[in-house]
């Protein structure tokens, strides 16, 4: 898909870009790049997002090679935040993964998301298949893998202020 043309690739796009804000919408990855944008919010009147928003909704990593780590992962949203599991009452049975802050990926996303001032994006990429990687500057990488055969969204790229959709990848992307 963008494997030949990479400068036509709406994903490339985000190159150069900063890493703005990481979250998540129940077990979808919400990742923010660019500069600071204030859009309409219907709750609060207002909200600061980046220029680029990325919405995952399929397996995805992030990973940096050189310290042989994986340092967040998808499946990190239905596991236990180190607190939740250390607490003399913890019981897997009354686990809630979606109340915020209660998780691993609310943990380990805070802690990752504070050691990225001036990370930028440096090279952004996508196969034939929808798989994609975005390479980061302090060496970390996102992992974005389409494992779905039928043409529900996998992910989405698009640009905040004007929701207007620059990429959806489905689970038939080829």
């Amino acid at each position: 898909m963008c494997e030949q043309k990479k400068e036509m690739c709406p994903i490339s796009r985000l190159i150069g870009q900063p890493v703005y804000y990481i979250g998540r919408a129940a077990n979808m990855l919400d990742l923010h790049f660019g500069e600071d944008v204030v859009v309409p919010d219907r709750i609060s009147g207002e909200k600061h997002v980046g220029t680029y928003s990325l919405h995952v909704q399929c397996p995805w990593r992030i990973i940096n090679l050189e310290k042989g780590k994986m340092l967040l992962g998808s499946l990190d949203f239905y596991a236990p935040s180190t607190g939740k599991l250390a607490a003399a009452d913890f019981d897997y049975n009354h686990f809630d993964w979606d109340v915020r802050g209660g998780n691993l990926f609310d943990e380990k996303a805070q802690k990752w998301f504070a050691g990225l001032e001036h990370v930028t994006v440096v090279a952004a990429r996508m196969n034939r298949f929808g798989d994609a990687r975005i390479d980061l500057s302090n060496g970390d990488r996102l992992e974005i893998f389409v494992t779905a055969t039928d043409d529900g969204e996998c992910w989405r790229l698009f640009l905040s202020a004007k929701s207007t959709t620059q990429l959806v990848v489905n689970g038939y992307a080829n």
